[in-house]
């Protein structure tokens, strides 16, 4: 028997008193025959979002020559206007999907909930308001973000995220794209048996095609961004693309991160393109002494394969590495020197400067460790000076160069970013709140000034000297 394919013919009725429930009318007797469910999603439509605001399933009944599907679930709408912007059908499997927005028209599927004693609103008002709240929205969507002389529209993509419709989030949308391919990768493998006398190998398709689906990508569209030039069009869009990918790793599971911008010039036609390739952060001298030394790593790698806590160390360092935001490299430098700390139960043990003398509060008592900027400066007072680094040794470029005054400051930045601007060095209007505020504040503008940010070149020495030590400590194998 021959297929007909579905067509939405209303919303019925369409205007309903709070707690009443709409039907779906569809037209094709031939089609829903066999059918068993429908499965359906409404929308409410409003001045900022068009947002699903229930999606449930009906089974659908024969009414003349329509069916009916009655949606029970969305007798609990709040008063607003509302839109069909799903269905899919089904009868063992689905046999026919009508994406999101993409094979419904609104204006066939409009209705309101409104309130007992307000007046219903007839169809040619419901499209009326339908197309005004559309336009208001489309206002918003391209008042932009950003703030300079020229307008520009910026393109973002960002790799390892996976969104499976378009969402416009006032200002901007988010698009899904096809993923990555691993032909790089593949190409490395296969060149590598090429080149080391193995027979000729080829990658699989099935792996390629399987790669292709576990890397997914997103693009960020921008159709307005202010700014001066397109390098700081870029900017501004990167930043807020960034922020969104960190937003959506929790809402989706997955890490993302930014891979390259398009910025389309003033004039409509011009593109401006930014590919953003990590550098690589390591060592690039080779040999012994600069980490190449077979002993020592397999003496490490039996130490790492039998403690977790090493695991665990080694994973937060990596992931500091990784960090492209300097307010969270602090913290998760800090976190890993804290970690360690604490393990190590140095809480309550008598307060030492660098040299080891106990420190003694006003009363002459011997004052305790109780905090945690106290707690890293004990770590690295009896880790690093057999390891041959003094109080001193990452001074030479800092005002603030000894440990016993960095480690208040990198404290006090790990804060920062924890705690957001109740500080001197992010806001400078607040009043001054004790010397580590100050510091902190100085510490900063020093590193803004010099163009570099050696309190954080020395937070990371520190920290990777830590992990070291506790890499070479034979008592992990016990």
């Amino acid at each position: 028997m021959q297929k007909v394919a579905p067509r939405i013919v209303s919303l019925s009725p369409i205007s309903l008193e709070i707690g009443s429930m709409p039907s779906i009318v569809i037209e094709s007797g031939i089609f829903l025959e066999n059918v068993s469910a429908v499965q359906w999603a409404i929308s409410r439509v409003g001045p900022d979002f068009t947002e699903l605001a229930i999606a449930s399933s009906s089974v659908p009944r024969k009414e003349g020559n329509n069916w009916r599907c009655d949606c029970k679930a969305a007798s609990n709408l709040e008063p607003g206007l509302y839109c069909l912007t799903g269905l899919r059908f089904y009868r063992n499997q689905e046999i026919s999907p009508a994406s999101p927005g993409e094979a419904i028209d609104p204006s066939l599927c409009l209705f309101e909930i409104r309130s007992q004693n307000t007046p219903a609103r007839t169809y040619p008002e419901l499209i009326a308001a339908y197309k005004s709240l559309a336009e208001a929205q489309k206002t918003e969507f391209m008042r932009g973000i950003g703030s300079g002389r020229e307008r520009f529209r910026v393109f973002v993509f960002i790799r390892n995220l996976l969104i499976t419709r378009k969402m416009r989030l006032l200002r901007y949308e988010v698009i899904p794209i096809q993923g990555f391919s691993c032909e790089t990768e593949c190409g490395v493998i296969e060149q590598f048996f090429r080149n080391n006398g193995f027979p000729n190998v080829t990658v699989p398709a099935r792996l390629r095609r399987e790669a292709e689906t576990r890397q997914p990508a997103i693009v960020v569209h921008f159709p307005v961004v202010h700014a001066d030039d397109s390098n700081m069009a870029k900017n501004t869009a990167e930043r807020e693309a960034a922020l969104l990918a960190r937003l959506l790793t929790l809402h989706r599971g997955g890490a993302g991160s930014v891979f390259g911008s398009v910025a389309v010039l003033p004039d409509g036609v011009t593109l401006d393109f930014r590919i953003k390739v990590a550098p690589y952060p390591g060592n690039l001298l080779g040999g012994v002494l600069s980490g190449e030394d077979p002993r020592h790593i397999s003496d490490r790698m039996q130490r790492l394969r039998r403690s977790e806590a090493l695991q665990l160390y080694c994973s937060l360092f990596w992931e500091a590495l990784r960090e492209p935001n300097v307010e969270l490299q602090y913290f998760r430098y800090w976190n890993l020197l804290e970690t360690v700390a604490r393990a190590k139960e140095l809480e309550g043990e008598p307060k030492r400067d660098w040299s080891g003398s106990v420190v003694i509060n006003r009363k002459g008592k011997t004052q305790k460790i109780t905090t945690a900027s106290e707690l890293v400066f004990e770590l690295l007072r009896r880790v690093l000076p057999p390891r041959h680094i003094g109080e001193s040794s990452y001074a030479s470029n800092l005002c603030q160069g000894l440990l016993s005054q960095q480690v208040p400051i990198w404290y006090r930045r790990r804060n920062c970013a924890v705690h957001g601007g109740g500080c001197l060095c992010r806001n400078p209007n607040l009043r001054c709140r004790g010397t580590q505020y100050v510091n902190c504040r100085a510490a900063r503008e020093e590193a803004t000034n010099a163009g570099f940010d050696w309190y954080l070149r020395s937070l990371q020495d520190v920290t990777e000297s830590i992990l070291a030590s506790e890499l070479d400590t034979d008592e992990r194998l016990g």
